[in-house]
């Protein structure tokens, strides 16, 4: 269920505090609650933090209250700072490897990379969003194992889930784990890359157009094949 933007924006520290609060000793699975269920808040919205919208002194609260109840490693988080952009990166509690980090460019939060914490099927995506709206898929080129990256783009939505199926003979089943998601002010995929890029609102320089051709339609479930 979604929620009022003005009404996520001003209940971001009550929500992130009651919902963290209320849980055990097992912290809770924030990204995919929220990404599933919509709680507190449904994507592109995330905790009360909107791309586009909230403040870095929204985030900075929210990484308190998360720390001060056990989600977020306080000692995980860095801080990479220009004037009023800035990168922070973070882990939830527990977790050494696989970091999150919001995006603030002159002073507001861009993009969101979040790390899935507990398991999300490309098969409930799907039912809970429908259909992406582009698809690409090709080699990771991070550090480490070679490994297929899928990205299923939902740009009225405001997010771009990531998928990594098997490499050896990728195929796409509705049991497919989704591993992280990106969120974003709903745009086109021009919009996204130019957020990304901290060119925000200026036209795509010529050299950009190339990562467009890597997108295509949706071809549905069974194997990959990469476009890139």
């Amino acid at each position: 269920m979604r929620i009022h933007v003005s009404a996520a924006i001003g209940a971001c520290s009550v929500a992130a505090a009651a919902l963290l609060g209320s849980c055990g000793p097992r912290t809770p699975d924030l990204v995919a609650q929220g990404l599933l269920f919509g709680a507190p808040c449904a994507p592109p919205c995330w905790q009360g933090l909107v791309p586009g919208v909230s403040t870095i002194d929204q985030i900075n609260e929210f990484l308190r209250d998360a720390a001060t109840y056990g989600y977020v490693d306080f000692h995980s988080v860095e801080r990479s700072t220009d004037g009023e952009d800035a990168m922070i990166l973070w882990r939830r509690r527990g977790e050494t490897r696989r970091e999150n980090w919001f995006d603030v460019q002159n002073g507001v939060l861009e993009v969101m990379n979040l790390h899935l914490d507990s398991e999300v099927t490309l098969g409930q995506l799907v039912d809970t969003y429908g259909l992406p709206d582009k698809f690409e898929a090709g080699l990771s080129l991070h550090p480490g194992p070679v490994c297929v990256v899928v990205d299923l783009f939902y740009g009225t939505v405001g997010m771009m889930p990531e998928l990594r199926p098997e490499s050896e003979h990728p195929v796409l089943r509705e049991d497919t784990r989704v591993v992280r998601s990106w969120y974003f002010e709903p745009t086109t995929l021009e919009g996204f890359y130019a957020a990304v890029a901290r060119n925000k609102g200026e036209p795509l320089q010529d050299y950009q157009f190339d990562w467009l051709d890597d997108w295509g339609d949706w071809p549905g479930y069974g194997p990959v094949e990469l476009t890139y």
